[in-house]
């Protein structure tokens, strides 16, 4: 049998990792990760295959069932160590030392996205993060639940992140947005409520009265006025989506 070696490019700006070689079993590929630029985040996440040769019926199918593996591991690590991933849309392969040109195109198009990161405060994790993760990472998830929350962080445009985020919990809580704002209340007993202007007795937190304005046509209201607003909610927003989803994604 001949060794393939199956690189993914992909980007994490803050939450970088050192070289290392990730063997977390139960399921997943071990998983060699280099460093390859520090500067720009690019790290090449690598999964080495055996083959009987490397004509184009081996070569494909082989890459698919690696494409496949790290798809799944990303959205995972994404969610473990709560930081975004973007791919760069490549796949490459070594053989016997030699890199190829970039003849496999990928579809990660539902991973997380980068959104306004910077290179400024860099942490990287070595192999000692993985050995302290391990459980989490055979936590049993809601995997689907994962793959549309990692979908609608890679949105960097506010608006549209928040109606997806809210229009996701929503669909968790019984298409009910009474029952969604007793849980952000549960959160914060503090945060802002104003009179609904269609029920009487009736109050909105600011995260369901910001997703009616975006929604419905309110007297008085200026849609500017609403984007602004969203804008300057938007990460205090992701930060209780967060703590929701994650209630609904661990399946223990």
């Amino acid at each position: 049998m001949e060794i393939i070696e199956v690189i993914f490019p992909a980007i994490l700006k803050i939450d970088q990792f050192s070289d290392q070689d990730v063997r977390l079993s139960g399921g997943y590929p071990e998983i060699q990760i280099l460093n390859a630029n520090q500067s720009s985040g690019l790290h090449h996440f690598i999964i080495r295959k055996s083959i009987a040769n490397f004509h184009p019926s081996m070569l494909e199918p082989t890459i698919e069932e690696a494409s496949r593996q790290i798809e799944h591991f990303w959205n995972i690590l994404a969610f473990v160590r709560d930081t975004n991933i973007i791919t760069t849309g490549e796949i490459f392969y070594k053989i016997k030392g030699q890199t190829s040109s970039n003849l496999f195109n990928s579809v990660f198009t539902n991973l997380t996205g980068i959104g306004s990161l910077t290179a400024n405060g860099i942490t990287k994790a070595n192999k000692e993060w993985f050995e302290g993760k391990k459980e989490e990472f055979h936590t049993d998830l809601n995997y689907d639940l994962l793959h549309q929350w990692n979908f609608i962080r890679k949105i960097e445009e506010p608006v549209s992140r928040f109606i997806s985020t809210y229009t996701l919990l929503l669909s968790l809580n019984g298409d009910n947005q009474n029952e969604l704002d007793k849980i952000f209340i549960a959160l914060d007993n503090n945060i802002e409520q104003v009179k609904s202007p269609h029920k009487s007795n009736s109050f909105e937190t600011i995260f369901t009265r910001l997703r009616n304005e975006l929604s419905h046509d309110r007297k008085g209201v200026s849609i500017f006025v609403t984007h602004g607003q969203v804008a300057a909610n938007i990460k205090r927003f992701d930060s209780f989506a967060k703590l929701i989803l994650e209630k609904h994604i661990k399946k223990t």
